[in-house]
């Protein structure tokens, strides 16, 4: 009875923060995930290069993976969570400098994205870690099952078209506005246009015993047997 009266309660305002936290920056995560390519594209015409930017934000997952559970598993979940999200909050704030003011190179973005997508395992691996210290053991099947509804439809499909709607948006905007010829303050895409457009473009002109790596190398192994 004292289950059923557990699982019934709500699951907390830790828990409401953790995943309010979790979907908003997963959110960003995909409309990162679409703006890649876009930006990508305004810097060179190579299709390659512009496949490769989306790819540095994915392929690095796989090799990390191990590496960033064992950190999870090792160190403090709270501050781990706290630090991996500042870093992502740097990082995307480099980029937007990047852009707005014209130092954004190819290898840039591809620096970047790689960062930002190694950093995104960590966080969400932090916050599956997280959850026994902030729900009832009753509650975990249902608080995890909200953070993982939460990440898929975030990450999957509300962030990409939400950024490609905010793409239209933006040229739906510069076709019903005349571009200012004067000096003065302009809109942030006339200047990432302008940013991108100075820019050279190639086709234009621990809990456990052991180290880390050890651990994630056992890890591997545990995963091919």
């Amino acid at each position: 009875m004292s289950s059923v009266r557990g699982s019934d309660r709500g699951l907390g305002r830790d828990y409401t923060k953790l995943w309010l936290g979790n979907a908003t920056s997963n959110l960003g995560d995909g409309v990162m995930f679409v703006a890649a390519p876009l930006l990508a594209s305004m810097l060179t015409e190579n299709p390659l290069l512009v496949a490769g930017v989306s790819v540095a934000y994915t392929l690095p997952r796989i090799f990390t993976s191990m590496v960033t559970g064992v950190l999870v598993d090792r160190a403090d979940r709270r501050m781990l969570m706290v630090s991996v999200n500042a870093a992502r909050a740097v990082l995307t704030a480099l980029l937007g400098c990047g852009v707005l003011f014209g130092f954004a190179s190819l290898w840039f973005l591809y620096a970047v994205f790689v960062g930002l997508g190694v950093l995104e395992t960590a966080a969400d691996n932090s916050a599956f870690a997280l959850l026994p210290s902030v729900v009832a053991d009753e509650q975990l099947d249902r608080a995890n099952a909200r953070i993982v509804s939460a990440q898929l439809v975030a990450d999957e499909f509300v962030g990409p078209p939400l950024g490609d709607s905010c793409l239209g948006w933006r040229r739906h905007c510069r076709s019903c506005s005349t571009r200012p010829r004067s000096p003065g303050p302009r809109s942030v895409s006339f200047c990432c246009e302008d940013a991108f457009a100075s820019t050279p473009s190639a086709g234009r002109r621990g809990r456990q015993s052991g180290g880390t790596w050890l651990l994630a190398c056992d890890g591997c192994a545990a995963i091919r047997c």
